[in-house]
């Protein structure tokens, strides 16, 4: 759902002016909306994370100084936030914010109508005289303070999706920010170790409203870190329970807080609330490398985890990033490992992998500039540098390991994996799958041999054949690691 455009807007809803919200994955084709209020606009407020968001948001600000010269933009979000410069310097952005966007967005609004400076609006970035001016961000605010987002703005049913429990499932956060201060993330750039989390009733109503507004049978809670603080992660629990929403749901968390900070009867709870799936950054098997990025956890932490879930048929998934600039092949072992031990505690494990890409502001990211990094330097190349980076730290090329080992080996080493298939005719093929090779998968997880991936490669290269074939896009695990998108950006139905 685009919580980012629902978070600005209510912070100016009254103001008197006349706002309209786009979502360019819902309506791609927006000329008409522009068009309709070309004379009357004054500002264009627009949110984008480094990617493929970039490319949208370049064509949205020159399409808005196209019809009408005379509006501003300002752009907010992830990118701007570690990347203001680079942001700000291009003709068509006007302003930017960087970190927590509500209340600098709600100053600039109020600025820009009574004609007033900027200097003392935080985080904001502007141009003066020709000169980029970054005001310094203001510390993280309590999200409470906010007024309520309002999801009659929005039709829920463009944002259902089916995942491993679910076929109608929706996003949501309960909380925002992270306590931790991890040296490779941006979460630790922006919140700067804050985090607060709604009202329980104020979440409860929210879940309602979806519920009922869209026919759900899950939440997908995205906050950064769900199980932060314990006493609200119960109350919520039981508030879920105790209001009869019969909802299933999944988080993210830290694997070492949840084992410090929960006991069987706390999960037991959660469970009993609907919580059947819990991501976690388990990053690497490399103690080492943990220690560089002041993950706060050891190996043993991530093997803990699954084997607590275990007892509780929730599945846990492990959040992984390889390729660190840190003796990355012993990484990369080490990781896989870990991965392995794990699956042989728990074999509903999945995982998703992806490349290490530095992020501006953290240490990795100037470690990784010693390491020989070389970024964009104009906004629109960000568009495509997730996609296409190459760490040039990282000299192997791994991408048949990643292949065989995410697509082929780690879900076939599930027996239930039919379980998860999507219609009669996959669940079918995937029981097949499973009875062929299973034994075997077993076995090479059980004495960690991996060479000679014969069977692997024979079938991944039909696959491949087959989806080229029909322009489908099966897979047991991830994305192909082997096309354009090197990330293995996570969306098979294993998910």
């Amino acid at each position: 759902m685009p919580f980012s455009v629902l978070h600005l807007e209510r912070m100016i809803r009254n103001r008197g002016y006349v706002i309209e919200l786009i979502d360019e994955q819902i309506t791609p084709d927006y000329d008409n909306i522009i068009k309709k209020h070309e004379k009357n606009i004054f500002l264009a407020a627009l949110t984008a994370a480094t990617g493929y968001q970039i490319k949208g948001a370049v064509k949205f600000s020159k399409k808005i100084k196209e019809i009408q010269p005379d509006a501003l933009t300002v752009w907010c979000g992830w990118h701007s936030s570690l990347l203001p410069e680079i942001t700000l310097k291009e003709t068509y952005v006007d302003f930017v914010i960087s970190g927590q966007a509500e209340l600098p967005f709600e100053q600039l609004v109020d600025l820009l109508t009574y004609n007033y400076t900027f200097e003392n609006i935080s985080g904001l970035g502007y141009k003066k005289n020709g000169e980029l001016h970054i005001n310094p961000k203001a510390v993280f605010s309590d999200i409470n303070y906010f007024p309520e987002i309002n999801f009659a703005l929005i039709d829920p049913e463009n944002y259902i999706f089916v995942n491993s429990f679910s076929k109608r499932c929706i996003s949501y956060f309960a909380s925002h920010g992270c306590p931790f201060q991890c040296e490779f993330c941006s979460l630790a750039t922006v919140f700067g170790g804050k985090w607060y989390h709604k009202k329980i009733a104020q979440i409860i109503k929210d879940i309602r409203y979806l519920k009922n507004k869209a026919q759900l049978d899950a939440i997908s809670f995205w906050d950064d870190n769900f199980f932060t603080n314990k006493t609200h992660a119960l109350e919520l629990a039981q508030a879920l329970i105790n209001n009869n929403l019969n909802i299933k749901w999944e988080c993210c968390t830290h694997s070492g807080l949840f084992n410090k900070l929960f006991d069987e009867k706390d999960i037991a709870l959660f469970y009993k609330s609907g919580l059947r799936q819990v991501f976690i950054g388990a990053e690497s098997g490399d103690d080492d490398v943990l220690k560089l990025v002041h993950k706060n956890i050891q190996l043993e932490d991530n093997l803990k985890f699954v084997r607590t879930l275990k007892k509780f048929d929730i599945s846990p998934v492990y959040l992984i990033i390889v390729g660190f600039p840190l003796n990355p092949d012993k990484d990369i072992k080490a990781t896989f490992d870990m991965i392995r031990k794990a699956k042989l505690i728990n074999s509903k494990l999945k995982i998703r992998l992806h490349i290490f890409v530095p992020v501006p502001q953290t240490k990795m990211f100037d470690i990784a500039l010693e390491k020989g990094l070389q970024m964009p330097e104009h906004l629109e190349d960000y568009s495509h540098f997730l996609y296409t980076f190459k760490p040039p730290w990282l000299t192997k090329d791994y991408r048949w390991q990643f292949e065989t080992f995410v697509n082929f080996y780690l879900p076939l080493a599930n027996p239930f994996l039919c379980k998860e298939a999507p219609g009669i005719l996959l669940k079918v093929l995937t029981a097949l799958l499973s009875l062929c090779f299973f034994p075997f998968v077993y076995l090479r997880f059980r004495f960690n041999c991996f060479a000679f991936p014969v069977g692997a490669y024979v079938f991944l290269s039909i696959l491949r054949a087959f989806n080229k074939l029909f322009s489908t896009k099966l897979t047991l695990g991830s994305e192909s690691y082997l096309d354009k998108n090197n990330l293995g950006f996570y969306n098979s139905y294993c998910g």
